[in-house]
């Protein structure tokens, strides 16, 4: 019977090390490399250069038995080894941890499928294992700027929510996150100018939500603010998953090719499997999305909730991880006047604002009859930030009396210096510590100046 040798690449990698043991560290290769125990036995003889009678030897104990068994399996190596380049090893190499590496991936799959617990952290590890495989030899990525083409920032709404980019709008429930989203549709459905900007021609809107009812809520509010319902559509995912949903986006937007903005609501509901204090996984998660909104030139918008520490600053006030507001390009805070005689007020208020540029608070009203709302902009900008509005009392006090300080101070001195002793007292007049009027004094511009033994106050123009 004639001998034939093996056709299993792993094995035809192992005859090229017995052949050329030297060039091994060529190779990205170890013994985890190998699954069966006698090839991970060979290949840590084979690499230390040993000849193939003394690896086996080595590997029987000089049993005539095994000795004989292993010696066929040697010349099965041999036979089985073809004339081939380190570079095509190498490929053949990165083909077979690619081939295994798709098997966990799927596995881990078809776990969280099963039991509905999804680990981002390995699923992510095992892709990142097989990118770099694909991608050795091939040098660091790296590209020159004389290759990049710049292009104009975008505006889905002027100076408010960019184009191509993820964004949020956070706020307490029943604050009217959800609602807004929905006027935001309606315009974009549209074509429709925003209250201090305009907007570009009619587009459509992808709408995700784990809250509402399509019927008797989200349906209902989008006939009650005029919008499209033809160009607003409900996307109903096979799994609440983020993954699984942006690849249904993908689709999504291929089929329908006026789309402007996706709307997710919120977008802690398809999170499934990742902490939301885990900001690696948070941001991981996310970062497919921001690729989606940039390579299909949409906006994404995300809703979202906000934490009870009101300590903190508004910035981290987004529930669960700052990593949502860290990815997001602007956001924007959802938050209802406590001035308001019929509270029927809301302040729409930038958090953050990367790309905008002195971006104002403007303010609505959700009137209508019952299970009806619809939403009125005011037409002027509040004088209001985040910090204000979602401090504690303590904190709310200190950030008052600053800025009614300031204000003092401005009124004080428009017509003139003033002495230091009188500003005092009308500082006391007013209920302003010195600590408050010294503390607010620098943000103003003003400045103290002595003349003949008097100290006085003026402002810096």
């Amino acid at each position: 019977m004639e001998l034939r040798g093996f056709k299993d690449p792993k094995k035809i990698i192992l005859g090229y090390i017995l052949q050329v043991p030297q060039r091994v560290k060529e190779l990205v290769i170890t013994e985890k490399f190998f699954t069966e125990s006698l090839d991970r036995a060979f290949f840590n003889e084979a690499k230390k250069g040993t000849e193939a009678p003394l690896i086996a030897d080595n590997l029987t104990n000089n049993n005539p038995d095994k000795k004989a068994e292993l010696e066929l399996y040697i010349t099965r190596l041999q036979l089985g080894l073809q004339y081939i380049k380190t570079e095509a090893l190498q490929q053949m190499i990165n083909k077979e941890e690619i081939k295994g590496l798709r098997k966990k991936h799927a596995e881990l799959i078809n776990k969280a499928l099963k039991t509905g617990a999804y680990d981002w952290v390995k699923i992510d590890k095992v892709t990142e294992q097989i990118r770099k495989i694909k991608n050795r030899g091939k040098g660091p990525n790296v590209i020159s700027f004389l290759d990049v083409k710049s292009k104009p920032l975008d505006w889905l709404w002027h100076n408010k929510i960019p184009a191509n980019n993820l964004s949020l709008i956070v706020g307490d429930p029943g604050a009217g996150k959800s609602l807004l989203t929905l006027w935001i549709a309606a315009k974009i459905s549209k074509g429709q100018d925003w209250p201090d900007a305009k907007n570009n021609d009619p587009g459509s809107v992808i709408i995700l939500s784990a809250e509402d009812n399509p019927e008797d809520t989200i349906k209902v509010r989008l006939e009650q603010v005029k919008a499209d319902c033809s160009k607003i559509h409900q996307l109903y995912p096979a799994e609440f998953t983020l993954k699984g949903v942006i690849k249904e986006l993908d689709s999504a937007i291929k089929e329908i090719p006026d789309i402007r903005a996706i709307i997710i609501d919120p977008i802690s509901s398809y999170m499934q499997g990742i902490k939301g204090s885990d900001n690696i996984g948070v941001r991981s998660a996310l970062a497919p999305l921001s690729e989606l909104a940039n390579k299909n030139s949409i906006t994404i918008l995300a809703v979202q909730h906000l934490n009870k520490d009101q300590a903190k600053k508004a910035i981290y006030r987004t529930m669960d991880s700052v990593a949502y507001t860290a990815a997001a390009r602007s956001v924007w805070l959802v938050q209802k006047d406590e001035d308001s005689e019929d509270f029927n007020r809301r302040l729409f208020v930038p958090l953050k604002a990367n790309n905008c540029k002195n971006p104002t608070t403007l303010a609505f009203r959700i009137d209508g009859p019952l299970g009806l709302p619809a939403i009125h902009f005011e037409s002027d900008p509040v004088n209001v930030n985040a910090n204000e509005l979602l401090a504690d009392e303590e904190t709310k006090d200190r950030f008052s009396a600053k800025e009614e300080a300031k204000h003092f101070i401005r009124e004080a001195l428009k017509d003139g210096p003033v002495e230091a002793d009188q500003m005092d007292k009308w500082a006391k007049d007013n209920g302003i510590s010195p600590a408050t009027l010294n503390r607010a004094k620098p943000l103003v511009g003003a400045k103290s100046y002595q003349e003949n033994k008097q100290w006085w106050w003026k402002l810096e123009v």
